[in-house]
């Protein structure tokens, strides 16, 4: 489990079916705080044909009391499929979003001001890169 954005946490997880015949899954996942309280939840349902093994992702949005970096809270899983079910129960620590960036995703003005300025550094270091690559090739070809 990664936090991607202040209000957004996402669960990574592999399935692999065992018993040769395709299987839709359904996944519940819930995430609890110290008081045991619900405090977001998200589910999936996902078929998987024979023998088959694939990894997957769900996003659970999480509400404003999750906030604070360095949350501790618990997951709880529930895979249920056609043949079985499983459940998994797991303390967890939310700590700061991942990634390098999401334009509008809480980083203040100075963050989407930085992060469109490196974006058009980017694009015109590629433009003039692509440009000269281009006048090499003409005069190459004199």
């Amino acid at each position: 489990m990664q936090r991607t954005r202040l209000d957004r946490v996402v669960v990574s997880y592999n399935l692999e079916e065992l018993l040769g015949e395709e299987q839709t899954v359904e996944l519940q996942f819930f995430l609890y705080d110290v008081s045991n309280a619900e405090v977001a939840n998200a589910s999936a349902n996902q078929t998987l044909s024979a023998e088959e093994s694939d990894n997957f992702a769900t996003n659970i949005a999480i509400n404003g009391s999750l906030y604070d970096e360095n949350s501790t809270l618990t997951l709880s899983a529930n895979v249920n499929a056609q043949q079985y079910s499983v459940s998994v129960r797991e303390p967890i620590v939310l700590g700061s979003p991942t990634g390098l960036f999401v334009l509008g995703d809480d980083l203040g003005t100075t963050g989407n001001v930085l992060a469109i300025i490196i974006l058009i550094v980017g694009g015109v270091a590629v433009f003039f890169f692509l440009k000269r690559k281009s006048i090499s090739k003409k005069l190459a070809g004199q």
